[in-house]
């Protein structure tokens, strides 16, 4: 699962176009505003994509088919802040944070959690709250880092 690049985000364009050539499914969130969820959808062609909510592009759940019941290998996360124990600062909605709650409900099972963003994103300490989703890794322009949540609170 990953998510269309919005503003100044890092751009996912080259990701989900090399998903596609590779063959894998690829599944993108649909913000619901009303409740505060996100439903999710297979992402098949541009052409599915409308502005949805805060004016992101999303599914159009009249051309995308639903995807509720398939389990991602990975979920890509955007984010304004994070750091290398796992911790992301949203934009203050906490979407993700409520859908994986319910994900995991629902399939007892957890996909990897990467953040997607720049190294100028990574700060020291992200401040988090017990229903703030960890996150098992990051990928900057400058690679890979595997969060080490697992220390939280001490130090490097």
């Amino acid at each position: 699962m990953a998510f269309v690049s919005f503003r100044t985000e890092l751009d996912t364009a080259s990701l989900l176009r090399r998903c596609w050539a590779e063959g894998r499914t690829v599944l993108l969130p649909k913000v619901r505003k009303q409740d505060g969820s996100m439903s999710v959808y297979r992402f098949q062609s541009w052409d599915e994509l409308i502005p949805g909510a805060f004016g992101i592009l999303e599914p159009n759940p009249d051309q995308a088919e639903p995807a509720a019941d398939i389990v991602p290998q990975a979920v890509f996360v955007p984010g304004a802040g994070f750091d290398r124990y796992g911790g992301r600062m949203g934009y203050g909605g906490g979407y993700y944070d409520r859908y994986r709650a319910a994900f995991a409900a629902q399939h007892k099972v957890i996909p990897l959690w990467i953040g997607l963003g720049f190294s100028s994103q990574l700060i020291s300490n992200i401040p988090m709250e017990p229903h703030d989703t960890v996150l098992d890794g990051l990928i900057t322009e400058q690679g890979l880092i595997w969060t080490q949540s697992q220390v939280k609170g001490e130090s490097e």
